[in-house]
């Protein structure tokens, strides 16, 4: 784009120095720009399919997620000329917070043309309100070969990365997962020595079979019984449930253990891939937390 404007002598991108510099691979394509899509929640497939600008544009500037979308697409652009014209570096970190203050900004200018009923809300991971630790976990089924896994991860309450996990466990089914899930993620918390720790997980018939109760008959009623005796032991042990939407690194470590043959690997560093939605998790926490300052300045 700046050698179109006779202010660069190569076409090719000033970010990547591997690409042609369209404008689709500017604003959409660039690894630079694809961490910042990834970093707020545009990272299925479908969202990188469409390789025309103008149907990619028409596309994602409909629905609810077309204002973060808009704000997105204008820091994205700015970023790349901080970078290629200012010749400074910007942070991911400020990138996504500034799309959030702006998308923040487009909602109290146009008021009228933000839905606004009582089922809608900002879907995040569970932050712990007080200095603690918060276990994710999920299973994953990979389609109909029955691979199933199992993932989770510890953080602090402020999104710092403790320890992650993951594992394979053969041609089984999603409940068994699930289980596998929350029985490593306890056993290796338990292993650490935490006495107290919020463990989420997204599927309520698996906390319903642990917390409510289940036949002796059930097919994994050892697992169960494993799982309702570590929640005896001397320690503060909450489980809850989680939205797939607010479960997204757990989900990610699952579908990793079903991918491989690996019985179970510990993470002592989050993998290389994950990072960017642990860093959306982390940036979600703060704004949340600001907010709930905002609403409830005594709490």
């Amino acid at each position: 784009m700046l050698h179109h404007r006779h202010l660069a002598q190569s076409n090719i991108c000033f970010r990547c120095l591997a690409n042609v510099e369209t404008t689709l691979h500017c604003l959409r394509d660039c690894p630079d720009a694809a961490r910042i899509w990834d970093a707020i929640g545009f990272r299925n497939g479908e969202f990188y399919s469409q390789m025309n600008l103008d149907l990619w544009l028409n596309n994602n500037v409909k629905g609810s997620g077309a204002q973060l979308f808009v704000a997105a697409l204008w820091w994205n652009w700015r970023a790349r000329n901080i970078v290629c014209v200012g010749k400074e570096n910007i942070s991911l970190y400020k990138i996504v917070l500034e799309v959030h203050k702006l998308v923040d900004i487009i909602h109290s200018c146009f008021p009228g043309s933000i839905q606004t009923n009582d089922s809608m809300r900002w879907i995040s991971w569970h932050p712990s309100r007080q200095e603690g630790y918060v276990l994710n976990v999920d299973g994953s089924c990979l389609g109909t070969s029955g691979r199933t896994g199992f993932g989770g991860l510890i953080r602090r309450s402020d999104g710092s990365w403790i320890i992650g996990f993951s594992g394979y466990l053969g041609l089984k089914d999603n409940t068994f997962a699930e289980l596998m899930a929350i029985y490593h993620g306890l056993k290796i918390a338990r292993d650490l020595g935490f006495s107290s720790i919020l463990c989420y997980s997204d599927s309520q018939t698996v906390l319903d079979l642990i917390l409510k109760g289940h036949s002796i008959y059930h097919c994994y009623a050892v697992v169960i019984t494993n799982i309702q005796d570590m929640l005896k032991l001397n320690w503060d042990i909450t489980l809850s449930h989680s939205l797939r939407e607010g479960n997204f690194s757990a989900d990610w470590l699952a579908k990793l253990g079903s991918a491989n043959d690996t019985k179970i690997k510990i993470w002592e560093s989050p993998p290389e891939a994950l990072k960017s939605i642990l860093l959306s998790d982390a940036l979600k926490s703060i704004l949340l937390s600001d907010a709930l300052r905002v609403l409830h300045p005594r709490a």
